[in-house]
């Protein structure tokens, strides 16, 4: 393993400055680009000469350039803004295995296109159409008004059960909006965050390559646990090793604002805390997409130490309408690390590289309280957002150790007594029968 440097490799910079370009008109507004703008964006046909993105980038040009782009046409530069980022991660993944010395990781195996019914097909195709509008308006200039109506839109697409994923990518994005709006300048508008949360809602809501999947048995040994959420949804997803090779186990339950801390992960599935509690062994089944699990069941078996090396495994990659830099997440065990201070930051050795803590959900504590000091050991994902960084999901400090184990004991003593998901439980019950 040796340290991390700076330098991008080849061509990385160049793609990403044709993303900035690409963003610099959607925050303003692809119905209204200008002309460095028109010109960049009708340039993409070129730059994507030889690929199958070619001809539908040729054929929304005439869309861009008098102003009236279609969804075809959006969805088409969002593939392109999508391919540039992915090339860019692909770039990065193998800087980062030479780093580490590990092989890269294969693709996943894709399939045919997710057939969809008539009635999931419905609540995506107004998400296609608001999508739209967001991006011919301009993301800087969108009003409340233009964001609210989609709240009924949400609702049916969080009852269906085949659209979770776009379900909970597209709440997260009208949540930012519904706080942030309206913005008083194009410089109020985060980028490349929208561009990016814009992008990825496109792609969810249009078609989608299956991954091959089959049912599975077997025995998951957690490394760490890495928590998302916002007001209305939290996800965690268990990092492990299952039949010799790094695999991610993911749980996901919708919430309300009003759930907050601990209380919240009961809104998860009833396997998710046997997961994420440390050294577990788990007995788990369902279904495995790729290196991913949906664990219907889990039960846990005994204990195991999950400070052992997986540099010789291999591990879990994106799939390609997921690659973007900020996607990357490579399972590393450091036995032996240490932090340092430097220009503000904290750094992780022997990797060099930062240490991503506005990653870590404020859910994380050492058992004594306190922040993460001078770990002995830690467990995480390295990452990239404008450079490589380390999230930690698991450490030993001393004879501390700095995990979900607090968040989860919580969690379970919850349930045994009245708390706020309780007391929502029962009143929306009482609504029903009313």
């Amino acid at each position: 393993m040796s340290a991390l440097d700076d330098q991008l490799p080849a061509g990385v910079e160049d793609a990403l400055e044709v993303v900035r370009a690409l963003d610099v008109g959607l925050v303003g507004g692809l119905s209204r680009l200008g002309g460095a703008e028109r010109e960049r964006v009708e340039g993409l046909g070129s730059l994507f000469a030889g690929t199958p993105l070619a001809p539908a980038l040729e054929r929304a040009a005439p869309g861009f350039a008098k102003g009236t782009p279609g969804e075809d046409d959006i969805a088409a530069f969002a593939a392109a803004r999508a391919s540039l980022l992915g090339a860019v991660h692909d770039a990065l993944l193998a800087q980062a295995c030479a780093a580490l010395g590990r092989d890269v990781p294969p693709d996943p195996a894709l399939g045919p296109p997710v057939a969809l019914s008539p009635e999931d097909e419905a609540p995506l195709r107004n998400a296609r159409h608001w999508l739209l509008e967001l991006g011919s308006a301009g993301l800087y200039q969108i009003s409340p008004a233009a964001v609210a109506p989609f709240a009924s839109t949400l609702e049916t697409l969080a009852e269906r059960p085949a659209l979770q994923r776009p379900a909970a990518m597209l709440s997260g994005f009208f949540d930012e909006l519904a706080e942030s709006l309206p913005l008083s300048s194009r410089d109020d508008a985060p980028i490349p965050r929208w561009p990016d949360l814009w992008m990825q809602s496109v792609i969810a809501a249009g078609p989608t390559l299956a991954v091959e999947e089959a049912p599975f048995e077997g025995e998951l040994r957690p490394l760490g646990v890495e928590l998302r959420h916002h007001d209305h949804a939290m996800s965690a997803v268990v990092h492990g090793v299952m039949d010799g090779e790094i695999v991610r186990a993911s749980f996901t339950g919708w919430k309300v604002d009003a759930l907050l801390g601990d209380e919240a992960l009961r809104v998860l599935p009833a396997p998710a805390l046997d997961a994420m509690t440390s050294d577990s062994v788990l007995a788990v089944g369902g279904v495995r997409r790729g290196a991913d699990l949906i664990v219907s069941e889990a039960k846990p078996t005994g204990k195991h130490d999950p400070y052992v090396s997986i540099d010789a495994l291999p591990f879990p990659v994106a799939a390609p309408a997921d690659r973007h830099p900020i996607h990357l997440a490579i399972p590393v065990v450091l036995p032996e690390c240490a932090l340092r201070e430097e220009g503000g930051a904290r750094f992780v050795d022997p990797l060099g590289v930062r240490l991503a803590e506005e990653r870590v959900s404020p859910l994380y504590a050492a058992k004594k309280g306190g922040a993460l000091e001078a770990p002995l050991a830690m467990i995480g994902l390295l990452r990239w957002d404008a450079g490589w960084s380390f999230q930690p999901l698991d450490a030993k400090l001393g004879k501390l150790r700095w995990n979900l184990d607090e968040a989860v004991a919580a969690a379970r003593k919850a349930a045994k007594a009245t708390d706020t998901l309780s007391v929502l439980t029962e009143r929306v019950s009482k609504l029903l029968r009313s």
